[in-house]
C-alpha cells in the first residue's frame, strides 16, 4: 500500500512520538481525573439499570521490572504481601456483589498486570471460582490471562485451564535475543516457544502472543524474523503494540537515537498488519489480528464503551456512567477497601461532550483492514447520544477524511488504511479539538 508522506501528516497535525503520548484507552486521562467519593459511586452502580458486564484483575505482581512497563507493578513482594492483597480483591469482588443487584451476564474477565501467572494456579483459579461464585458466568464466557513464559508449565497450565481459563496471552515481546536482554525481559525465545507447546498440550486452543515493536536496538529485519516465527506457531491472536516510552521507565533514560525511528516502526507495523491478512486472519483492532471466531471478547466490550468493572490496584472500570480507577499503589488499595469495600479513587460520571468523546475515541479502535462493520455504527451512536454523529464531529470528520485517515459514509466511520498505524493519534483529534 501507498503511504501517506510523514511530513505532510505533521503539517496536519497527526505526528506519533513514542516520547510525547500514551495509549488512550478513557476519557479524561488519568491525570485530569478528580478524586472520586466511593459512597457516591456506590449509589449509582445501586441504580445501574443493564446487566452484561466484564471484569479485569490486576496481579502486580513480577520476577523483575521489565524496562518498558509503565503500568503498576512491583518486583519486591512477599508471600504475606501477596495472600494480602488476594484477600483484598475478594473483598472488593463481595462489595460490587452487594452493590450490583439482579442477575448480571458476565461477558468476559481479563487477568493482566504485572505477572498473573507468577502466583499458584490454586491462587488464581481461586480467585477465578470466587468471582463466579458472586457472578454466575455464561456458557463459554471468555477467561483471558497474561503471563510470561519464565512462568510457565505444562502443570501450571493444565491446573489453569481445568480451573476455567480459557484464552491464554503470552508476552513474546520479541524472538530476537539481543533486543529481549535489552528490553530487561526475564525470558528466552525458546522459552516462548516451550510455553506454546505446554499450552496445547494443557488444552488451550484459544492463545494470543503480544509483540512490541519500537525497542531499542530492534531493526525491521528483526522484526520481520519475530514475524515469522510468530506465525509458524499457528496461534489464534496476536498482538503488536508500538513502544510508548514514559518518564518512570528505564527505558526513558536511554539515548533516543537507540530506538528505530517512527519511518521505520511505520514499516514494522505494516508489514505485521500485511502479513497476518495475507495469513487469513481478521484484524480485529488495529494492533490485534485474530483467527475468524476468536475474536477477543474484552477488549470488544471495551471499545464499544461497555460496562466493566476492575478489581486490584490502580485498575480501571467503566460502569453506571462512571470512568474510575483504584487507588494507585498496593498499600492504599488495601487501605481503601478495609475502610469503603471498593477502591475507587479517581473518575467521574461523564456526561455530554466528555461522554460523546469518549465513545469515538474508542469506538475508533474497532477498525482493521479486512473487519467487518468497522469503527463506529452512526446509528448507535445517534441512539445513544440523541444527535448525530456528524452533527457533533462533522469538523474533525472532514479534515482526517480529506487527509486519507479515515473514511466516512451514512453507516459508519472507520479508520482507512493509512489510519491504523495512527490510531491514538486520530483518536485525540476527536477528544481534543
Amino acid at each position: 500500500m501507498e503511504l501517506l508522506d510523514l511530513a505532510f501528516l505533521k503539517e496536519k497535525g497527526i505526528e506519533k512520538d513514542p516520547f510525547g503520548h500514551d495509549f488512550v484507552y478513557r476519557f479524561p486521562e488519568s491525570k485530569n481525573m478528580p478524586s472520586l467519593d466511593s459512597r457516591e459511586l456506590g449509589e449509582a452502580i445501586a441504580g445501574w439499570g443493564k446487566k452484561s458486564l466484564a471484569f479485569y484483575f490486576h496481579i502486580p505482581f513480577c520476577s523483575k521490572e521489565c524496562n518498558f512497563c509503565h503500568y503498576y507493578k512491583e518486583s519486591k513482594f512477599s508471600r504475606d504481601g501477596i495472600e494480602k492483597y488476594l484477600v483484598a480483591l475478594k473483598g472488593e469482588i463481595a462489595a460490587y456483589s452487594t452493590l450490583i443487584q439482579g442477575d448480571v451476564e458476565v461477558q468476559s474477565v481479563f487477568f493482566g498486570g504485572g505477572t498473573p501467572t507468577l502466583l499458584q494456579a490454586r491462587e488464581l483459579n481461586e480467585l477465578l471460582a470466587f468471582l463466579r461464585e458472586k457472578f454466575p458466568f455464561m456458557d463459554g464466557t471468555e477467561v483471558s490471562i497474561e503471563s510470561s513464559p519464565e512462568t510457565l508449565n505444562r502443570a501450571k497450565l493444565s491446573a489453569l485451564r481445568t480451573g476455567g481459563f480459557n484464552r491464554l496471552s503470552i508476552g513474546a515481546q520479541s524472538f530476537d535475543e539481543k533486543v529481549l536482554k535489552k528490553a530487561g525481559r526475564a525470558h528466552t525465545p525458546k522459552q516462548v516457544k516451550d510455553a506454546v507447546s505446554a499450552a496445547r498440550a494443557a488444552g488451550f486452543d484459544n492463545i494470543n502472543m503480544d509483540l512490541l515493536y519500537g525497542l531499542p536496538g530492534q531493526s525491521s529485519e528483526g522484526w520481520n524474523a519475530t514475524i515469522e516465527q510468530t506465525l509458524a506457531l499457528e496461534l489464534e491472536s496476536v498482538t503488536a503494540s508500538d513502544l510508548r516510552v514514559q518518564k518512570n521507565t528505564p527505558n526513558f533514560y536511554i539515548t533516543k537515537s537507540e530506538f528505530p525511528a517512527i519511518s521505520e516502526m511505520r514499516k514494522m507495523y505494516y508489514a505485521f498488519a500485511e502479513t497476518f491478512e495475507g495469513a487469513g486472519f481478521v484484524q480485529q483492532f488495529p494492533y490485534q489480528f485474530v483467527k475468524k471466531g476468536r475474536e477477543m471478547n474484552f477488549l470488544e466490550n471495551q471499545w464499544s464503551s461497555g460496562e466493566f468493572v476492575g478489581f486490584g490496584a490502580s485498575s480501571c472500570s467503566f460502569i453506571a456512567g462512571y470512568d474510575f480507577n483504584n487507588a494507585l499503589g498496593s498499600e492504599e488499595y488495601l487501605k481503601a477497601v478495609g475502610e469503603n469495600g471498593i477502591s475507587a479513587s479517581q473518575g467521574k460520571k461523564l456526561l455530554g461532550e466528555e461522554a460523546e468523546k469518549r465513545f469515538v475515541a474508542l469506538g475508533l479502535k474497532k477498525s482493521g483492514l479486512n473487519r467487518k462493520n468497522a469503527g463506529i455504527n452512526k446509528a448507535k451512536f445517534e441512539q445513544r447520544f440523541g444527535k448525530g454523529l456528524d452533527a457533533v464531529f462533522g469538523r474533525q470528520i472532514e479534515e482526517l477524511e480529506s487527509i486519507g485517515l479515515v473514511k466516512s459514509d451514512n453507516s459508519g466511520l472507520a479508520l482507512l488504511p493509512n489510519g491504523l498505524f495512527f490510531h491514538d493519534e486520530v483518536a485525540r483529534k476527536f477528544l481534543y479539538e
